[in-house]
């Protein structure tokens, strides 16, 4: 499954986004790439090394159905509300990578070394050195920055975003994946709690009201649990409970 991810730094906050169209293998090859000090982004990689790999995270910030247009559109999402909020080891303000240079390439370049070649890989080789016309670069601008979106466009990106919430059985097959080994349930269990932000399910919350449905949560005493319940992104509701924003893209506001 595709979708958008985040290596996060659990001392500081910041985090690294990125998108992958296959989110399982994805998160493998980029913590391979930070153990062996290849990864293409040299503040993510700094960090790793500063901090060490027990104080980063990777996680699946949402999964997304649909073309890599809506992949990069929802990347794009993520990499404005990070730059806006200044917390991101991202270089490119621009969904896709953008203009790294010539350094960064070659650490990209390092750090596939050694593993299969894929379709687009051999594409990549294929294409390099070729131009690109003017026409084809403005388009390209347009779909990726500032570029006005028809209404059928987006009624297709939000019925391919909506309610994407990677399952129990993602998250247990990609923990199992990034370790090597077998869990038993209780460790599961923990993890299926870690991946809903249940470290602070102990933090109460005001009411909640949505504008769009005109439902109301009434106030209570265990934010993380509530965000189960309703099948509510954790991240985005915290931001609006902290006052850090007014409402959610779904609707969600203090009431």
């Amino acid at each position: 499954m595709q979708g958008i991810y985040k290596i996060r730094n659990k001392v500081n906050g910041k985090y690294y986004v990125g998108s992958t169209q296959n989110l399982e293998q994805g998160l493998v090859d980029r913590r391979e790439w930070l153990r062996k000090n290849k990864h293409y982004n040299p503040h993510l990689q700094n960090a790793w090394n500063k901090y060490g790999e027990e104080n980063f995270v990777l996680e699946i910030a949402e999964e997304i159905e649909g073309d890599n247009k809506a992949l990069l559109f929802c990347e794009q999402v993520y990499l404005d509300e990070g730059f806006a909020k200044g917390v991101l080891y991202n270089i490119s303000r621009t969904a896709g990578g953008g203009n790294l240079g010539e350094e960064v390439r070659q650490k990209q370049s390092e750090a596939l070394t050694g593993r299969e070649i894929t379709w687009a890989d051999k594409i990549s080789k294929a294409r390099k050195g070729q131009k690109v016309s003017e026409e084809t670069k403005q388009k390209i601008s347009e779909t990726l920055t500032g570029h006005e979106v028809t209404e059928e466009t987006r009624a297709k990106m939000g019925k391919a975003r909506k309610g994407r919430k990677p399952s129990d059985e993602t998250k247990d097959k990609i923990s199992k994946t990034l370790t090597g080994r077998k869990h038993s349930e209780e460790t599961k269990k923990k993890m299926r709690e870690s991946w809903n932000g249940a470290e602070n399910n102990a933090q109460p919350y005001p009411a909640l009201f949505n504008e769009k449905t005109k439902e109301l949560i009434p106030a209570g005493v265990n934010f993380s649990k509530m965000c189960r319940e309703f099948q509510l992104s954790y991240d985005k509701l915290y931001e609006v409970k902290e006052g850090n924003t007014r409402c959610t893209r779904d609707g969600w506001r203090l009431a």
